[in-house]
């Protein structure tokens, strides 16, 4: 069974969304609220969803060395 967890920078329950991931069982979805993450990501489960929180938001994540991902 799949279940959202909630990144949020300033509020939680997850500060990062590398805590969003390494929380979240295969088939999970994880909701970031919007803002710029300064943060590097590693996806080890299957069938993860990485979505914003609202679709009208927008989520950077700006990773070293990399180009920017924008949710």
């Amino acid at each position: 069974m799949s279940s959202i967890y909630v990144v949020d920078s300033e509020k939680g329950p997850y500060k990062t969304i590398q805590e969003g991931i390494e929380a979240a069982s295969a088939g999970s979805t994880i909701q970031v609220q919007k803002g710029i993450y300064y943060e590097n990501i590693s996806i080890t489960k299957d069938n993860l969803t990485l979505c914003a929180r609202e679709a009208s938001e927008q989520v950077v994540i700006m990773i070293a060395k990399c180009p920017n991902i924008t949710v």
